[in-house]
């Protein structure tokens, strides 16, 4: 049998490996069931465990599989704003500054560049920049690009159990773990040339620092957390969805008012930072502090129709999104009898239960994270003419760490079929977006607006 695996990354020692067919240090690991491995990383004694059962081996296995799939069964650039990613990470690779214009394919380059920095270095030496084309095979620099993302990918599955299980006991956190596995979206969006994926992986981490019970005990945790909530907005902006989580956490501390202040100041000063080097850079290129699509027609449209429409497009897209134009999705009825029962079967098994104090807390943060995401999604989205489509249900994803959990311990309370019948119909639905994708021909790109100067 396959035997459980342990990962030990520490800031002392060099890099080891520990395996039943190699060498061990310390010698307490020579019972040959454990797989070790030890790195340094730029912070002060952080020493992070991770033990892999054969159960959460499986999961993700089957996530990088099903992300694999995807990666290189998909036609060239047949994944939302792929192509226009794929163009600012190869202008950095070819030495270039792309400037943010809201015309195909100029219009990402607004958007912060940590994610095209190292998708940068993934297509060194990988040649031109490629045209936008209509093929089934991807070629060869995007296939890095998106094997950098199912990396990515398999980051944030293991980052996401490790938050599950500041929350739930063992087996609902590798039921929260699948969640995110077979989530189809999800799978997308980290099997393709994207930021959202190193969004995702961040927030996450963030998030599972932010839920340690050791939180604010020591000023690194603190450090640590702003650390990479500051990556995570270099990343892209929604990263600011988890301030008001992580203000929650900071409120429930102990010591004092003092000690409140002290953390979140330790915690601020890395997302100051980041913040502060965003408005240099949207100074000196684009002559203003806040540049997010810079030209691009807005005016704000609060009519009951585009809320109504904004709301309908982030629900069904938060599960089953595909395709260049999120194009490839089930029908309409599909959501309108999966989602609410899924919904409903996990409002009932919380319901049912006696909530502990952490389940409390669980249920808390993740109603603050939503909350937070969703405000932030709707704002931007109706600060623009009606039909623009900017309302998805990835917006939500910087909190997707904590809306597993809580999801998968609802359906595991509510009963063992209701589990196995939600997760089946997610895998089911990866299937079939697969095969939909597979080979086919993409839809022509929207047409963008022309570009005006900024009225907001």
């Amino acid at each position: 049998p396959l035997p459980p695996a342990r990962i030990t990354v520490s800031t002392f020692g060099l890099a080891r490996i520990v395996s039943p067919f190699g060498w061990s240090e310390p010698p307490t690991a020579r019972s040959g069931r454990t797989f070790a491995a030890a790195v340094c990383l730029p912070i002060p004694a952080l020493d992070v465990t991770l033990t892999l059962s054969r159960r959460l081996l499986l999961i993700l296995a089957l996530g990088v599989g099903l992300r694999l799939a995807f990666a290189l069964l998909t036609p060239a650039f047949d994944a939302a704003d792929e192509y226009p990613h794929y163009r600012v990470a190869a202008a950095l690779a070819d030495g270039r500054l792309p400037v943010s214009r809201p015309v195909f394919p100029e219009y990402e380059g607004f958007q912060p560049p940590l994610y095209y920095a190292v998708a940068a270095l993934a297509l060194t030496g990988a040649g031109p920049v490629l045209p936008l084309m209509e093929q089934a095979t991807p070629p060869g620099p995007l296939v890095r690009l998106r094997l950098l993302s199912v990396l990515i990918g398999l980051g944030t599955l293991i980052a996401a159990h490790r938050l599950a299980r500041r929350w739930v006991e063992p087996t609902t956190a590798d039921l929260a773990t699948l969640f995110v596995a077979v989530l189809p979206t999800h799978i997308a969006l980290t099997a393709s040339a994207t930021n959202d994926g190193l969004l995702v992986l961040l927030s996450t981490a963030a998030l599972a620092v932010l839920s340690r019970d050791s939180f604010g005990r020591h000023d690194r945790s603190a450090l640590l957390t702003g650390l990479l909530i500051g990556l995570a907005l270099l990343t892209k902006l929604n990263a600011l969805v988890l301030l008001p989580v992580a203000a929650l956490r900071i409120g429930s501390l102990d010591g004092g008012v003092r000690r409140r202040v002290r953390v979140t100041a330790l915690m601020l000063g890395p997302v100051a930072v980041a913040a502060a080097l965003l408005v240099l850079r949207n100074a000196l290129l684009y002559g203003e502090a806040v540049a997010v699509n810079p030209g691009a027609a807005v005016g704000w449209s609060l009519t009951p129709a585009h809320l109504v429409w904004s709301l309908r497009t982030l629900g069904w897209s938060f599960w089953v999104a595909l395709g260049r134009r999120y194009d490839v999705h089930p029908p309409t009825s599909v959501f309108l009898i999966a989602v609410p029962l899924a919904l409903a079967a996990a409002g009932i098994g919380w319901w049912r239960r006696e909530l502990s104090p952490v389940e409390r807390r669980l249920a808390l943060g993740t109603a603050v994270g939503l909350a937070a995401a969703l405000v932030a999604s709707l704002g931007y989205t109706l600060s623009y003419p009606a039909g623009t489509m900017t309302s998805w249900g990835k917006n939500l994803y910087p909190v997707l760490g904590l809306v597993a959990p809580t999801l998968a311990l609802g359906w595991r309370s509510a009963g063992r079929w209701v589990t196995v019948v939600a997760l089946g119909t997610l895998l089911v639905g990866c299937g079939w977006g697969l095969i939909q994708l597979t080979g086919r021909t993409p839809p022509p790109n929207p047409p963008m607006p022309d570009p005006v100067e900024t009225i907001r």
